[in-house]
């Protein structure tokens, strides 16, 4: 029923950092409602388009970077996925 995916954590073992706390809260952003596979292919586009996930830089972003996400489809493009990450990255 439930396929354990290679990016999961097993129980006991936690994040190291900031960055990869955030990563893992936006893969659980992107992923809702999508298959697996579908997040897992353009994972790497989205690191690249998020700054690699560091909260500080993903904080920064302005409405052109929604608009610039939004048009990119190496990206998963959901407007509210998109804004509820940037905004993850201020309370983070």
């Amino acid at each position: 029923m439930f396929e354990k995916q290679p990016w999961m954590h097993r129980a006991g073992e936690y994040p190291r950092s900031d960055h990869e706390y955030f990563g893992l809260l936006a893969r659980a952003v992107f992923s809702a409602g999508l298959g697996p596979k579908v997040v897992e292919s353009r994972w790497t586009d989205m690191e690249a388009s998020f700054h690699a996930f560091q909260p500080q830089e993903v904080d920064k972003m302005e409405e052109s970077d929604v608009s610039r996400l939004l048009s990119d489809p190496r990206v998963i493009r959901n407007r509210r996925k998109i804004e509820a990450v940037i905004k993850n990255a201020g309370r983070l």
